[in-house]
Protein backbone atom coordinates (compact mmCIF):
# COMPACT_ATOMS: atom_id res chain seq x y z
CA UNK A 1 0.00 0.00 0.00
CA UNK A 2 2.99 2.32 1.01
CA UNK A 3 4.26 1.67 -2.37
CA UNK A 4 1.41 2.74 -4.34
CA UNK A 5 0.98 5.72 -2.37
CA UNK A 6 4.57 6.77 -3.47
CA UNK A 7 4.20 5.65 -6.63
CA UNK A 8 1.22 8.35 -6.96
CA UNK A 9 3.09 10.78 -5.21
CA UNK A 10 5.90 10.73 -7.46
CA UNK A 11 3.24 10.54 -10.30
CA UNK A 12 1.77 13.85 -9.12
CA UNK A 13 5.03 15.52 -8.99
CA UNK A 14 5.94 14.65 -12.25
CA UNK A 15 2.92 15.80 -14.12
CA UNK A 16 3.06 19.18 -11.72
CA UNK A 17 6.52 19.66 -12.95
CA UNK A 18 5.35 18.92 -16.98
CA UNK A 19 2.17 21.30 -17.09
CA UNK A 20 3.97 24.45 -15.33
CA UNK A 21 6.83 24.13 -17.92
CA UNK A 22 4.39 23.48 -20.70
CA UNK A 23 2.40 26.74 -19.16
CA UNK A 24 5.42 28.47 -19.25
CA UNK A 25 6.09 28.23 -22.82
CA UNK A 26 2.64 28.94 -23.74
CA UNK A 27 2.94 32.00 -21.91
CA UNK A 28 6.37 33.08 -23.35
CA UNK A 29 4.29 32.33 -26.98
CA UNK A 30 1.73 34.59 -25.85
CA UNK A 31 4.11 37.36 -24.94
CA UNK A 32 6.20 37.53 -27.83
CA UNK A 33 2.84 37.63 -29.87
CA UNK A 34 1.46 40.75 -27.99
CA UNK A 35 4.92 42.61 -28.58
CA UNK A 36 5.09 41.45 -32.58
CA UNK A 37 0.94 42.76 -32.77
CA UNK A 38 2.04 46.02 -31.02
CA UNK A 39 4.76 46.97 -33.04
CA UNK A 40 4.59 45.39 -36.54
CA UNK A 41 3.55 47.29 -39.21
CA UNK A 42 0.35 46.41 -40.83
CA UNK A 43 -0.19 44.80 -44.60
CA UNK A 44 -3.17 45.72 -46.12
CA UNK A 45 -5.27 42.65 -47.54
CA UNK A 46 -7.18 43.21 -51.41
CA UNK A 47 -10.12 42.04 -50.24
CA UNK A 48 -11.34 41.74 -53.58
CA UNK A 49 -8.43 39.35 -54.35
CA UNK A 50 -7.52 37.43 -51.29
CA UNK A 51 -4.03 36.63 -52.71
CA UNK A 52 -2.63 40.61 -53.43
CA UNK A 53 -1.45 42.18 -50.14
CA UNK A 54 0.34 45.69 -50.45
CA UNK A 55 2.55 47.47 -47.54
CA UNK A 56 4.84 51.02 -48.25
CA UNK A 57 3.76 51.42 -51.60
CA UNK A 58 4.96 47.75 -52.49
CA UNK A 59 2.49 45.21 -54.26
CA UNK A 60 2.76 41.76 -53.91
CA UNK A 61 0.94 38.52 -55.10
CA UNK A 62 0.29 35.70 -52.74
CA UNK A 63 1.57 32.27 -55.04
CA UNK A 64 0.75 28.87 -54.20
CA UNK A 65 4.19 27.98 -53.54
CA UNK A 66 4.90 27.17 -49.47
CA UNK A 67 7.91 27.11 -47.63
CA UNK A 68 9.03 25.52 -44.78
CA UNK A 69 9.31 27.56 -41.68
CA UNK A 70 13.34 26.92 -40.98
CA UNK A 71 13.73 29.11 -44.23
CA UNK A 72 12.30 32.19 -43.16
CA UNK A 73 13.87 35.56 -41.57
CA UNK A 74 11.90 37.37 -39.33
CA UNK A 75 8.71 38.57 -38.75
CA UNK A 76 8.18 42.11 -40.79
CA UNK A 77 4.38 42.74 -40.74
CA UNK A 78 1.16 41.11 -40.33
CA UNK A 79 -1.89 41.03 -41.68
CA UNK A 80 -3.86 39.56 -38.27
CA UNK A 81 -7.27 39.06 -40.57
CA UNK A 82 -9.55 36.09 -41.09
CA UNK A 83 -11.77 35.80 -44.35
CA UNK A 84 -14.17 33.47 -44.96
CA UNK A 85 -14.77 32.69 -48.93
CA UNK A 86 -17.94 32.39 -50.96
CA UNK A 87 -17.45 29.09 -51.61
CA UNK A 88 -17.02 28.83 -47.42
CA UNK A 89 -12.95 27.99 -47.16
CA UNK A 90 -11.62 29.67 -43.85
CA UNK A 91 -8.51 31.94 -44.55
CA UNK A 92 -6.44 32.63 -41.60
CA UNK A 93 -3.47 35.84 -42.43
CA UNK A 94 -0.90 36.01 -40.15
CA UNK A 95 2.44 37.37 -39.68
CA UNK A 96 4.74 38.04 -42.81
CA UNK A 97 8.42 37.10 -42.89
CA UNK A 98 11.36 37.89 -45.02
CA UNK A 99 12.67 34.59 -47.03
CA UNK A 100 16.10 34.40 -46.46
CA UNK A 101 18.73 34.86 -49.82
CA UNK A 102 15.72 36.33 -51.81
CA UNK A 103 13.68 39.61 -51.76
CA UNK A 104 10.42 37.80 -51.97
CA UNK A 105 8.25 37.38 -48.55
CA UNK A 106 6.25 34.70 -47.01
CA UNK A 107 2.97 35.38 -45.70
CA UNK A 108 1.50 33.18 -42.88
CA UNK A 109 -2.39 31.44 -43.95
CA UNK A 110 -4.17 28.32 -41.90
CA UNK A 111 -0.42 27.76 -40.68
CA UNK A 112 1.16 27.38 -43.71
CA UNK A 113 3.88 30.01 -45.70
CA UNK A 114 3.07 31.04 -48.74
CA UNK A 115 5.80 33.25 -50.73
CA UNK A 116 4.27 36.20 -51.95
CA UNK A 117 5.97 37.72 -55.13
CA UNK A 118 6.52 41.68 -55.84
CA UNK A 119 4.10 43.06 -58.51
CA UNK A 120 6.44 45.06 -60.63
Amino acid sequence: MIKKIRLLCVCLITLTIFFTGCNNRISDTADKNNMLNDTLPKFELNVADYNEISFDNKTYIITEKTIPYSELGGEIGQISQNITTIEGNKLRYGYVYTINDTTDIAVNINEKYYIAEMVD
